[in-house]
C-alpha cells in the first residue's frame, strides 16, 4: 500500500514537470516571434 501512494504521487510529480516544461517552451516561442524594437 505505501509504495503504490508513492507510485502514485511519482507520477503526479512527472506530469507536473513534463507539464512545466511543455509550458516553458510555449513562452519561449512567443517571446520569440514577438519582435524586439
Amino acid at each position: 500500500m505505501q509504495w503504490r501512494y508513492r507510485k502514485e504521487q511519482y507520477k503526479l510529480i512527472l506530469e507536473q514537470k513534463m507539464t512545466e516544461k511543455k509550458e516553458r517552451t510555449e513562452d519561449n516561442l512567443e517571446m520569440d516571434q514577438i519582435p524586439s524594437k
